[in-house]
């Protein structure tokens, strides 16, 4: 079997040898590789002037604004999500067809954002407005009120998030 393998010389199969680096490829590639430190130093000048930086913040589009704000945007895109009554259901988090309640659109638009602060900032803030009206949670409050009045609880959190959280 070994025999097989020898036909070229002392190639072995598979070890790059008949892959030849194409002269000029790497200065029409990225400039920074045209030096004389070649690849390795352009990845030495990168980390050095990486260094310290937040993992998240090389997601591409992904900036994370103040808590507040974000805050006060994912209430508004949980209230988007109820915005039209056969949207929005009560006695259960969200149905089969996409229709939820005030916190499973809040959850809903949570997932997208992928920020807990954020989440856990505007659940507070609904919760808050809902304790404000006498209901133990925000649940209870969307099963037992019409659908204009959880909007109103949506609009109550947000202005509260937009003038600087929690008062």
């Amino acid at each position: 079997m070994m025999a097989a393998f020898a036909t070229k010389g002392a190639n072995m199969p598979f070890d790059g040898s008949d892959y030849r680096p194409v002269p000029g490829l790497a200065e029409t590639v990225h400039p920074l590789l045209a030096g004389p430190q070649g690849v390795h130093g352009a990845i030495g000048w990168l980390a050095t002037r990486l260094r310290g930086w937040p993992l998240w913040s090389f997601a591409p589009g992904e900036v994370r604004p103040a808590t507040e704000i974000t805050a006060a945007r994912l209430l508004r895109a949980a209230r988007a999500l109820i915005d039209q009554e056969d949207h929005w259901v009560q006695g259960r988090y969200e149905t089969l067809r996409g229709r939820r309640c005030a916190m499973g659109a809040l959850q809903a638009a949570a997932r997208c954002l992928r920020n807990p602060a954020a989440f856990e900032t505007a659940r507070d803030l609904l919760r808050t407005e809902a304790l404000i009206l006498g209901f133990s949670h925000v649940e209870k409050m969307n099963d037992r009120s019409s659908h204009a009045e959880v909007l109103a609880l949506f609009d109550r959190a947000i202005a509260r998030a937009t003038a600087g959280g929690r008062g």
